[in-house]
């Protein structure tokens, strides 16, 4: 038999790459090269440490080699898709053909998205030839690191070295797009990307994020939209230094959860475009710039105190966007995801919505604004609690009002609280309250001569029962908010009858003690008039009608 070699041998001009592996020291009289032109065989081992990858392999009638996985979207995908195929190449070392179906070939996949699929070979695979299989429907809506291993069973194999392959996979959510039509899109849950729930549209663009954490009762009862106007919206007054304006960007955002508000603080992030971001700025300094003598405002990220926010003549006057909490985006470092920029809001504690100002004017462009405005029950006595944002303003006061009617009010306090001062909550116990029901509300002015009231609290001064104060607005779009004080918590139902006096929606629910404000979603019953009928316990009946449009 003797001696025998393996090489290559380049017969012609084009080259090709051969790989090299270190061998230290290299074995003399083993492994060889000659130049191209040259005559001589070299020894390797005199030239270094490195040597050509070529070896000699026995091949056995039966062997089949998983030579590489074939990951989707260059080993990324969208979170929204849990029907991804990732795929496998099969090669035929053996002398023998693999039958079609021969071969059982599995996909485990461990980390993120832990599954396990089996198929096996579609087609015939002649010696030497290689062939795909196909894992459909996997499953990768969780973000993070997969780590996918795919082996091959072949009946009779000799060569159980070559049988196995593995990959690393990066699931990330890349389908976060921009809009640009103008439109309301109503947003639905997409998948959840390392603790962010992503948000899309009908065109599965996720265009908003909220980082639950333990909030679940809330994340399960969210929805949201997301607007985009041809504009951005503008209210201005007066002229020269007396000029003043508001101008929100014209993409904005809302979230509605209910009642559920979320028990700890929550995370947003809203995707935008820089440039409308820029615009909204240079639509105050051009306003400016026109009235000499009027100063820009501060622009500011906001969301309104409560209710939806729409860049319209209710929300937003010259004197500034009504109703609102300034909200610091913490992303400073303009980071994106799928190149798509996003202001993130941490600590968010209320839903609702809102968007970016500019202004020009004294003050803020977010001015005074009464975040929540809230009553209890306390034996006898009645304990009112409020926070208030001052931004803009050095001070404000604040005066405490109650009404026998919920028309005419008197003062019961007044106080003088610092910018400083209004970074934490209030409280007021009325410890004579007024027999039968009595009507709370604030009322804030500030330095400037700016008047903001309150939502009107109302909590009854007797032994038992019930009122429901209002529904607002009315008429109703979507959402409404009732306003319901109860002498002590329970359970009461309510129902919805339309004209006909056919009941179209009935809900039970637990109300604690004292005043509530309840946020209910009529957006899916149709126009016309109808009647809200509360019932509590012990049969007692309050019924208020509104117009739904």
């Amino acid at each position: 038999t003797g001696n025998f070699y393996i090489g290559v041998r380049q017969t012609t001009t084009t080259n090709f790459n051969l790989m090299r592996q270190t061998e230290a020291p290299l074995r003399p009289n083993t492994f060889y090269f000659a130049s191209p032109a040259g005559a001589e065989w070299v020894d390797n081992s005199t030239t270094g440490t490195n040597r050509f990858m070529i070896d000699a392999k026995l091949q056995t009638p039966i062997d089949a080699f998983v030579t590489k996985i074939i990951l989707p979207n260059n080993g990324g995908t969208t979170c929204s898709i849990n029907s991804e195929t990732i795929n496998a190449e099969i090669t035929n070392v053996g002398s023998s053909t693999i039958a079609a179906n021969a071969a059982t070939v599995t996909l485990k996949i461990s980390g993120a998205n832990p599954q396990t699929l089996q198929t096996t070979n579609p087609a015939a695979i002649n010696s030497g030839g290689k062939g795909l299989v196909n894992f459909t429907g996997v499953n990768l809506s969780n973000p993070g690191i997969n780590y996918d291993t795919v082996y091959v069973n072949l009946p009779g194999d000799a060569e159980a070295s070559n049988d196995t392959a593995n990959a690393v996979q990066t699931v990330t959510a890349r389908n976060v797009a921009l809009e640009t039509s103008v439109a309301t899109y109503v947003l639905t849950t997409n998948c959840d990307d390392l603790g962010w729930t992503y948000y899309k549209d009908a065109l599965q663009n996720n265009v908003l994020a909220v980082e639950w954490g333990s909030n679940t009762a809330s994340k399960a009862v969210a929805t949201a939209s997301l607007t985009l106007d041809a504009n951005l919206f503008s209210a201005t007054a007066g002229s020269a230094a007396a000029a003043k304006g508001t101008f929100t960007m014209k993409r904005y955002w809302n979230v509605d959860v209910g009642t559920n508000e979320p028990g700890t603080p929550v995370n947003v992030r809203f995707f935008y475009d820089a440039a409308e971001k820029n615009a909204t700025d240079v639509a105050a300094n051009n306003y400016q710039s026109a009235n000499t003598g009027s100063s820009l405002k501060a622009p500011n990220w906001f969301k309104t105190g409560s209710g939806a926010f729409t860049a319209d003549a209710i929300h937003v006057t010259a004197d500034g966007v009504a109703n609102t909490i300034a909200l610091t985006d913490v992303n400073t470092t303009a980071a994106t995801v799928n190149n798509i920029l996003y202001a993130q809001f941490n600590g968010v504690t209320s839903f609702s919505g809102g968007t970016y100002a500019a202004g020009v004017g004294t003050g803020s462009v977010l001015p005074v604004n009464i975040v929540f405005f809230k009553g209890s029950k306390q034996g006898a006595e009645n304990i009112l609690t409020w926070k208030i944002t001052c931004i803009g303003s050095p001070s404000v006061k604040i005066i405490t009002e109650r009404s026998r009617d919920g028309k005419l009010f008197e003062m019961i306090a007044e106080q003088t609280a610092t910018d400083t001062r209004c970074l934490q909550a209030f409280s007021y116990t009325d410890t004579k309250p007024l027999t039968g029901a009595n009507y709370y509300r604030l009322k804030t002015i500030t330095p400037d001569g700016k008047v903001t009231y309150s939502n009107i609290v109302v909590l009854l001064n007797k032994a038992n029962g019930f009122e429901l104060i209002s529904i607002a607005p009315n008429p109703i779009k979507n959402n409404a908010v009732i306003n319901i004080t109860t002498v002590k918590a329970g359970q009461f139902v309510f129902s919805l009858t339309d004209i006909a006096g056919k009941i179209v929606y009935k809900k039970l629910l637990e109300i604690a003690g004292g005043n509530s404000l309840i946020t209910m979603n009529f957006s899916t019953i149709h126009e016309g008039i109808y009647a809200l009928k509360i019932i509590a316990a012990d049969g007692e009946v309050k019924t208020i009608k509104f117009v739904k449009y």
